[in-house]
């Protein structure tokens, strides 16, 4: 596993509220989504890749 941070942030859009986790730099993007009942939690291992 790498040393990179995962941190959390909060966006508004649309009138709504959305808690986001975000690792790394640059302009490219990976969205990992979960469905329900699941949690940010199980993206754990994959984010800091």
């Amino acid at each position: 596993m790498s040393g990179k941070r995962i941190g959390t942030a909060y966006i508004e859009a649309n009138g709504l509220a959305f808690e986001v986790d975000m690792c790394g730099e640059g302009n490219k993007l990976a969205l990992l989504l979960h469905g329900f009942p699941e949690s940010k939690f199980s993206w754990r291992h994959q984010m800091p890749v």
